[in-house]
């Protein structure tokens, strides 16, 4: 599985983002245009410059078909973060634009367990992004 870490704060030093590939894994064939990909890789780096700025979020992964190498048009980017204050982000949608742009909107809310997913679609192309919110576990 492919991941994107963040680490920051006084455990890890400066934050930085790191990915990682284990090579037993099966990589099949990525269908998907240069644009999605495109706006894919975007969407990668404006969630991990966001992150860098944010001293209560201990760590961000890439999760999903993406992350596998085996995204489809409609799939959609499915990261988890981890975070000191989960309510932040849960209770109000300021942080959408600071992290997806003005042209970004909130479209659903769902507890799952632990994790609370807060979906965003950017407009216009309708590509869909999903956060899914957890608290840091205790000791990182």
């Amino acid at each position: 599985m492919a991941v994107v870490s963040l680490c920051a704060g006084a455990l890890c030093g400066p934050a930085t983002v790191i990915k990682v590939d284990e090579a037993h894994e099966e990589k099949g064939p990525t269908l998907v245009t240069e644009e999605r990909r495109g706006e894919f890789e975007r969407v990668v780096t404006s969630t991990s410059t966001w992150a860098i700025g944010r001293t209560d979020i201990r760590a961000v992964g890439l999760v999903g078909s993406w992350a596998r190498e085996h995204a489809r048009m409609s799939s959609d980017v499915d990261f988890t973060v981890l975070t000191n204050d989960v309510d932040a982000y849960v209770t109000n949608a300021a942080w959408v634009e600071d992290v997806a742009g003005s042209r970004a909107r909130l479209i659903r809310t769902q507890k799952w367990g632990l994790l609370t997913e807060r979906r965003v679609m950017l407009l216009p192309s309708g590509f869909e992004v999903e956060y899914g919110f957890a608290p840091t576990p205790t000791g990182c």
